[in-house]
């Protein structure tokens, strides 16, 4: 079983379950070997209303090509119902949403916490 984690604020009321996974430590850094790793989590996990939170290794080396990736992936098939990406680039903490919305932002490393 694969591990949840969930993320709550002090009142309670407020919490987001996710799964954290990693990617890039093999060297698998391509667009295409991200999104094949995507993909895959249809075949290995059943729909959730959780997060799927990516850590990239090496996010820099894929950072431009991230509209790209999020066309490859395909969305009605993937099991979560958010997928982030998350990790450094150029001197940023980045996270990078796919699904539902695309977009990112961007935090100064002295300030994030990881």
């Amino acid at each position: 079983m694969t591990p949840i984690f969930m993320i709550v604020g002090e009142s309670q009321r407020c919490m987001q379950e996710f799964q954290l996974k990693r990617f890039g430590f093999d060297d698998s850094n391509s667009p295409e070997a991200l999104a094949t790793y995507l993909n895959s989590m249809a075949n290995q996990y059943a729909p959730s209303g959780a997060t799927c939170l990516v850590y990239l290794r090496n996010l820099a080396s894929i950072a431009s090509d991230l509209a790209r990736i999020a066309g490859l992936v395909d969305k009605k098939a993937f099991p979560f119902s958010e997928l982030l990406l998350i990790g450094e680039a150029n001197g940023k903490f980045v996270v990078a949403s796919l699904l539902p919305e695309e977009g990112f932002s961007t935090y100064d490393l002295n300030v994030a916490v990881l």
